[in-house]
């Protein structure tokens, strides 16, 4: 081989070289991206079903809050009835025994 396709070869070398290096780094970057949008993801996820874990039990929580209200307020709504009935048997009995003041 002659001196400059030698030369013109070697250049060729140096410039393959340098782009190997070039696409070397350009995967490790791509790489390095990819694995951390995917740490990213695993770590929203990871939040996101624990809030929606939280909401849950906080949800059912207030549910038997509900309940325990709506059968407070039952129980409530039926001494109040029976109260109501009782004083209407009272009343009901004074009316038919008045008292007589004057005996």
């Amino acid at each position: 081989m002659h001196d400059p396709e030698r030369e013109h070869f070697r250049q060729e070398i140096r410039d393959l070289r340098r782009a190997n290096r070039f696409w070397k780094r350009v995967a490790t970057v791509t790489t390095t991206l990819a694995a951390l949008l995917l740490l990213l993801a695993a770590g929203v996820g990871a939040t996101m079903m624990s809030r929606l874990r939280i909401e849950r039990r906080e949800a059912a929580q207030a549910m038997k809050e509900a309940e325990i209200q709506r059968d407070i307020a039952e129980q409530q709504r039926q001494e109040a009835e029976q109260a109501r009935g009782e004083a209407e048997k009272l009343q009901n009995r004074g009316h038919r025994f008045p008292s007589n003041p004057n005996p």
